[in-house]
């Protein structure tokens, strides 16, 4: 199974992985009816579960799934997908998200492939 994974130093890890839950969240609520997607980017993805505690969260989506796991300096990114052009698709998803949330704090995703 393909998997990449990323390490964003942030004081600010838990409110990341917390904010990029509720989010998804909404997402597995109004897949047919989010305004997100559409546009260059395509659908929004199907949120199929979040599963989360205080500092650890896992997100399944119909193309693989995401492990966040924060600690008091860093947010730790994982991502699995089925074939590398799932793994793709969820890098971008992930990076971009992330970097929205985090552009306070200059987040930026660069992942190493951990196949």
């Amino acid at each position: 199974m393909p998997t990449a994974e990323a390490q964003l130093p942030t004081s600010r890890a838990d409110r990341y992985v917390a904010q990029l839950c509720d989010h998804l969240g909404h997402m597995q609520e109004d897949v047919g009816a989010h305004a997100h997607g559409g546009g260059t980017h395509g659908p929004p993805p199907a949120v199929r579960g979040i599963h989360r505690d205080d500092s650890h969260a896992r997100i399944e989506f119909d193309w693989g799934r995401c492990v966040l796991t924060a600690s008091s300096d860093l947010l730790t990114v994982r991502v699995e997908a089925e074939d590398a052009p799932a793994l793709a698709v969820g890098q971008e998803l992930l990076a971009r998200r992330i970097e929205t949330i985090g552009r306070r704090d200059r987040l930026t995703v660069n992942w190493l492939p951990l196949d």
